[in-house]
């Protein structure tokens, strides 16, 4: 039980780390739709930022099926469970900052990413 906790914690940490060095690096690439931005509705850079948080969960799924050992895929859809239940308060939270598209899209691609990622973390231990 406490494998499972830290793998799913582990791949949470992995998310969040890449999610946060995330926002400083386009304020560096973009200043100008990033820096300081309260609203963001640049939908290519919105969906260049959904890209990156597919990648992002994808890794964290992968992470979280190595710490865990046993059934990878299952302990990454544990982590994408949590993910979505955190992703659901910060979205509304943030509702404003982005289109509604966004959110959605968002909330969407987060357990199937790491679900993936368990999955790939899963076929390479077979």
């Amino acid at each position: 039980m406490g494998r499972s906790i830290g793998a799913v914690l582990a791949g949470a940490v992995v998310w969040s780390v890449l999610y946060q060095i995330t926002f400083p690096v386009l304020g560096v690439v973009a200043p100008d739709v990033w820096a300081n931005a309260e609203r963001i509705d640049n939908s290519v850079w919105l969906l260049a930022l959904l890209g990156l948080t597919v990648c992002y969960s994808v890794l964290a799924g992968y992470v979280t099926g190595w710490v865990a050992a046993k059934e990878p895929a299952k302990h990454a859809l544990w982590l994408g469970l949590v993910q979505l239940g955190l992703g659901l308060v910060f979205e509304i939270v943030f509702w404003n900052a982005t289109p509604v598209w966004y959110h959605l899209i968002f909330l969407t691609l987060l357990v199937p990413g790491n679900v993936y990622g368990g999955m790939l973390r899963e076929k390479k231990t077979h």
